[in-house]
């Protein structure tokens, strides 16, 4: 069993390295399933926004790119929800 600490690195090497998937994981012995499932966890956890306020709304930019805007009185149940 390994890390977290080692998935997350493994990912990020995968990602430095212009390998794909399979062929990343064919070099290291690695099941190319497995990888999939830790690489979309690492994602979620490291999840991170930036709130901008804007008037009456606040816009939550994901670091995927997205952007979220959300009334001021509702988001503490949005961020409830993307904890």
């Amino acid at each position: 069993m390994r890390s977290s600490e080692d998935i997350k690195k493994l990912v990020e090497e995968q990602k430095s390295s212009g390998q794909s998937v399979p062929e990343f994981c064919a070099s290291r012995g690695l099941s190319a399933k497995n990888f999939y499932v830790w690489r979309q966890r690492t994602s979620q956890r490291q999840e991170k926004f930036a709130p901008v306020l804007s008037g009456k709304r606040i816009e939550l930019e994901l670091s995927s790119g997205a952007c979220i805007k959300v009334a001021k009185e509702d988001l503490k149940v949005v961020l409830e929800a993307l904890r």
